[in-house]
């Protein structure tokens, strides 16, 4: 009977040990997913509170620019700001350039009957040159971002210009391919494949077009037909073109440095809606712009 009551006294305590394992081995789960979802909570509420310090840098930037800053590649004053600390302790820094202008082409996405304007004088603005009399190319559709097999698709040009104190307008359409039924504009005058590079990047384009730019150059307006397609502006001769917006890359972090975000955002020059291109026109290239 002794032999008996130590087998038992000896099962009592396995038992016991391997119920205060299973309970040992779910309060150390239950802990470590405490703890877990804790650290997932404060990193979320780290990385909203660094996106929101590096909105609050958008903000300021964009703030400068309407109560006029130019900012020629961030270094005029307004046009940056290192470690501006908000009251919750974040910190934000942010820097703002003109974006669109030089030498490289500019890239468009077209809308369909929607209207793009490309500027083509600064406006008086410091650190900018207008873009000469001359011309300018126009290309359109990139098969690698519109579709290999090319839809129906036209473009519209019009080129507004000073002459004196006379504003003048030139109006110009092509086909990038056939369409049905027949809308009187010519094919495109150069059809194939063609390169262009910007930033280093090359870029295929179906089409192109080049546009006499007479007397004093204002903005070039461009619409898409039929489709949305990609474009390009390529400044030629060595001309570049004025700035068309501005860049705002601004960094926002807590306050320890843990966690950072960064926001870019791009800001285009103010433009005429599209109806502009039906509510004025021009009875000739002598005559200035009418009602």
């Amino acid at each position: 009977m002794k032999f008996l009551a130590a087998q038992y006294k000896g099962q009592t305590l396995v038992v016991i040990l391997l119920g205060t394992s299973v309970a040992l081995t779910i309060a150390l789960a239950v802990s470590v997913r405490t703890i877990s979802t804790l650290k997932q909570t404060t990193t979320s509420a780290q990385a909203q509170e660094a996106l929101a310090a590096a909105e609050a840098g958008v903000e300021v930037a964009l703030n400068n620019l309407k109560n006029g800053a130019s900012c020629i590649l961030g270094t005029e004053a307004n046009c940056f700001s290192t470690d501006v600390s908000l009251p919750n302790g974040a910190v934000y820094s942010f820097v703002t350039s003109r974006a669109g202008g030089g030498t490289d082409p500019y890239l468009l996405d077209l809308a369909k009957d929607q209207t793009q304007e490309i500027k083509l004088t600064c406006g008086g603005a410091a650190g900018c040159t207008d873009y000469p009399s001359g011309s300018i190319r126009m290309y359109w559709y990139d098969p690698d971002l519109d579709g290999a097999t090319e839809p129906q698709n036209s473009v519209e040009l019009i080129y507004v210009y000073r002459n004196g104190g006379t504003v003048g307008m030139t109006k110009s359409a092509y086909n990038g391919t056939t369409v049905s039924p027949t809308n009187g504009f010519p094919a495109s005058p150069n059809s194939g494949s063609y390169t262009v590079t910007v930033s280093g990047k090359s870029v295929r384009f179906n089409h192109y077009a080049d546009i006499s730019l007479s007397n004093t150059p204002q903005i070039l307006r461009i619409k898409a037909f039929y489709s949305n397609i990609s474009a390009a502006v390529a400044p030629l001769g060595g001309a570049a073109l004025p700035p068309q917006g501005y860049v705002v890359n601004s960094t926002g972090r807590t306050a320890d440095s843990s966690v950072k975000k960064a926001i870019r955002v791009t800001k285009s020059l103010p433009s005429l809606p599209s109806i502009f291109d039906f509510a004025l026109y021009s009875g000739s290239t002598t005559q200035p712009l009418s009602k």
